[in-house]
């Protein structure tokens, strides 16, 4: 973090091949650009995350050099937000489907807009999927470790515009959506054949809807997303690397689709743990039930099964709390077959007020054991 840089480096800022003040440097990123040609605002959100946490950690032994290196990241912080700032406001808006105009978040400090849009034609990024990836791919991977970090909150602004423009612009027309059908119509098939593009595991729309609470969309991406990348050759039922070519068994996408599965069961969201936060509404039609058994989780292991009596009125739930660290609430949400407003609530057979129709969400606190609920819907 040099107060005067060198008039070598002053030169590379000039050129954007050095980052400004404070930045990390050109590091590769991924096997698709091997000479580490351009900077990254993944590796400083990363590099930053990092900072905080060392820091986070060093205060317990050293509460004076926790300090001091805590002051230093939200120095870096402000370093990497207002670099952030300015490339957004010397990129140009693009236009989404619902006729408004939208900044997408540069994948770096030299990017003025989308790598697809702004590169030379032929530009050799990454050698076998193209400046689309970029956009699509390690953008998505960026705005991750952006949340992630705590750098930007999912309700920023910046961030609702960069999704939207991903998911109207270059996730509803991209090369691969025509390999994969190719009579694709951006306008008639976006919902059930779009929202996807070269590599499904690394495109997280599916956690970006899932933190905003938009569960119709979240399931939606979800869905396309499996349906892309999974392999059902020789019964394997596992998930590639690519969503147009090579058959093959990748451990990071196992992963990202075992992540999101869980989450729609259980997921944690600062010190409040939900349940069955994201369960599509067919789960729980008449007679379903929905069964969760020692799912660990930050607060400890948790249980629930969900039982669906809608024909009369009624779902009940039987919760096991977990016991290692108590959350500041456990919400149980109830997706109702038909979206039905729950009237009544009760919890272990006493009246319970605590719940919000809306968000299909009941509040349980300070629960021990098993917990019984009871929704009416009459």
């Amino acid at each position: 973090m040099k107060e005067q840089p060198t008039p070598e480096e002053l030169n590379g800022l000039r050129a954007g091949t050095w980052p400004p003040y404070g930045l990390q440097p050109r590091i590769s990123v991924g096997d698709g650009d091997p000479s580490g040609s351009r900077c990254y605002f993944l590796n400083d959100a990363m590099a930053y995350r990092s900072l905080r946490l060392c820091a986070d950690a060093l205060s317990h032994v050293n509460p004076q050099a926790g300090a001091e290196l805590q002051a230093e990241a939200g120095r870096y912080r402000k370093d990497i937000l207002n670099a952030l700032d300015k490339a957004i406001t010397l990129s140009p808006v693009m236009r989404t489907r619902d006729g408004m105009y939208h900044s997408f978040v540069p994948l770096g400090f030299q990017d003025h807009g989308p790598r697809s849009r702004v590169l030379p034609k032929g530009t050799d990024l990454f050698k076998h999927c193209g400046v689309w990836s970029s956009d699509i791919v390690a953008s998505s991977a960026s705005i991750e470790a952006w949340l992630q970090s705590g750098l930007l909150s999912i309700d920023d602004p910046r961030l609702d515009g960069h999704f939207t423009v991903l998911e109207d612009v270059f996730l509803s027309q991209n090369p691969w959506l025509h390999k994969r059908k190719k009579d694709y119509d951006p306008e008639k098939d976006w919902f059930s054949n779009g929202g996807w593009g070269y590599q499904a595991g690394w495109e997280r729309l599916p956690e970006y809807y899932l933190m905003r609470d938009d569960i119709p969309s979240f399931i939606r991406s979800f869905m396309n997303h499996c349906a892309v990348d999974v392999n059902l050759g020789n019964g394997r039922y596992t998930f590639n690397e690519h969503t147009t070519f090579a058959d093959n068994d990748k451990s990071f996408e196992n992963a990202i689709f075992l992540s999101s599965f869980r989450q729609m069961l259980v997921y944690e969201a600062g010190d409040t743990l939900w349940l069955a936060r994201a369960t599509p509404r067919v789960w729980l039609e008449q007679g379903k039930r929905i069964s969760v058994r020692n799912a660990p989780t930050h607060f400890g292991t948790v249980a629930y099964e969900i039982v669906s009596d809608v024909d009369n009125g009624r779902i009940r739930a039987a919760v096991t709390m977990p016991s290692r660290g108590a959350p500041k609430a456990v919400l149980l949400r109830l997706r109702h077959p038909t979206a039905a407003r729950i009237k009544a609530v009760s919890v272990d057979g006493e009246p319970w007020a605590d719940f919000d129709p809306a968000k299909e969400a009941i509040r349980l606190l300070d629960g021990k054991g098993t917990v019984k609920v009871e929704a009416i819907y009459r």
